[in-house]
């Protein structure tokens, strides 16, 4: 919240969302913030760059990527302050007619100004996609097309900003959600281009209204998976201001778990809710403690592990949870983690979904040889060890060390200390599949 921009990243259920929402709520609490938050739900952007890798050249695609980005980010900005203004308006006509000028200029149409971001994100891709198409296939064309539909219009929209933002104390942009308009299957090294332009962008456009006395900041909220991709690309990891949300702390997690729990409840019962929920289970401590072993340190995992052994226990009319309410919750839990994880991790390497379902039926400990062997049957034998090194990244499978496992998330997520744990000989290496998939591989 006190940065003035900042990539936030993180694991799947690490609370991404959660300070989406939250920052948000804070930031328009000061009523003279504008709040422009984008949840894209779209697939669009995968059609932008199939479109113009048919018919651009590297240069003309970072191009129009680029000028694609500031249009559309300067016309939500636009939009926004509009919405402010709206009311005022009404007793104002001198500020309505410059509202009706704006949106004249800016072609900003009924269905526009009424749409959603994810409609008007659609309308700019189809627009450029059937402009691409309409001229052939001239790989000069694609930059005309860029200084037409968005270079020319790109001084008025500055000049809406700025004529509208006279009390703005200032403009808060938050985008989540992009990487869901990307194609399943693999995430294509253009996919992250078209991020790091966006990043480049934003910083701009901070630049050019800071220069008009508007005060800029923007929050893009990134799968940790995509970030890695991202400064694998770049020189200067620095120059994104990142902001890592990932967990690897147990006390942490109880404590967020906690707050939760006791302010479901109110306080006058928040002690006793608490204790009904982390009771002793046979052979594991506390099932609280349990339940974040299970959750591969993700704050949503382990939230929804908790409903599920609280539902448990209420259904089978228990008043404290159990160990056999734990047993079941987590078998369930299991069941889930064993497929989202095929899919999540292939929509981003490509890899196949059923790579985890290869570990059925297997010991908890495996060499390295055994994985290679289970492997083979899904993967191609030049893929084998990009796999195991995603199922490393990803923490179902952890290294043995001195005789304990270590998961990457017992090392605060550095991939390359948890490959430097393995020993040198890959004849020696041994692995260990995360209990948290295990009872849900072998039923």
């Amino acid at each position: 919240m006190r940065s003035e921009g900042a990539v936030v990243f993180g694991r799947k259920g690490s609370g991404k969302s959660a300070i989406f929402f939250r920052s948000a709520d804070h930031f328009s609490q000061d009523s003279r913030n504008i709040i422009v938050d984008l949840r894209p739900a779209t697939h669009n952007l995968s059609r932008l760059r199939e479109a113009l890798l048919d018919v651009a050249s590297a240069g003309v695609y970072d191009h129009t990527i680029a000028a694609f980005w500031q249009y559309i980010i300067f016309v939500e900005i636009v939009l926004a302050l509009r919405e402010r203004a709206l009311p005022k308006a009404q007793n104002n006509v001198q500020l309505l007619q410059e509202l009706a000028e704006i949106e004249e200029k800016l072609r900003l149409d009924e269905a526009t100004v009424s749409g959603d971001f994810t409609s008007r994100l659609e309308n700019v891709v189809k627009l450029l996609v059937d402009a691409i198409e309409a001229k052939g296939t001239d790989r000069a064309n694609p930059a005309k097309l860029t200084n037409e539909l968005f270079v020319k219009v790109m001084p008025e929209l500055r000049r809406s900003v700025q004529s509208l933002s006279g009390n703005v104390k200032g403009i808060y942009l938050l985008i989540d959600d992009l990487d869901k308009g990307w194609p399943a299957r693999q995430v294509a090294d253009e996919d992250v281009s078209t991020i790091r332009h966006l990043i480049e962008v934003l910083r701009k456009i901070r630049n050019d209204l800071l220069a008009i006395d508007v005060d800029f900041r923007h929050f893009l909220f990134l799968r940790g998976d995509i970030y890695e991709q991202l400064v694998r690309t770049t020189s200067d990891r620095g120059k994104y201001n990142a902001v890592q949300v990932d967990w690897n702390d147990p006390k942490q997690l109880e404590f967020m778990l906690r707050l939760r729990v006791e302010a479901s409840v109110g306080e006058a019962h928040a002690h006793e809710a608490w204790n009904a929920i982390d009771t002793k289970v046979d052979g594991a401590g506390s099932s609280v403690s349990q339940m974040i072993e299970y959750s591969l340190r993700r704050p949503r995992f382990l939230i929804e592990l908790c409903e599920r052994v609280i539902s448990t226990a209420v259904n089978r009319g228990h008043v404290a949870v159990t160990t056999d309410d734990m047993d079941e919750a987590l078998r369930q839990m299991s069941l889930y983690l064993v497929s989202d994880f095929g899919y999540e991790m292939r929509d981003v390497t490509g890899i196949s979904e059923d790579i985890l379902y290869t570990f059925i039926g297997q010991p908890e400990k495996l060499s390295h040889g055994a994985v290679v062997a289970l492997l083979s049957d899904v993967v191609s034998s030049d893929e084998i060890e990009r796999a195991i090194d995603t199922l490393l990244w990803y923490g179902v499978l952890g290294v043995w060390k001195s005789g304990t496992p270590k998961f990457i998330y017992d090392l605060s997520y550095d991939f390359r200390r948890l490959l430097a744990e393995r020993p040198r000989n890959s004849g020696a290496r041994e692995y260990s599949v995360n209990p948290a998939f295990v009872r849900g591989l072998n039923g």
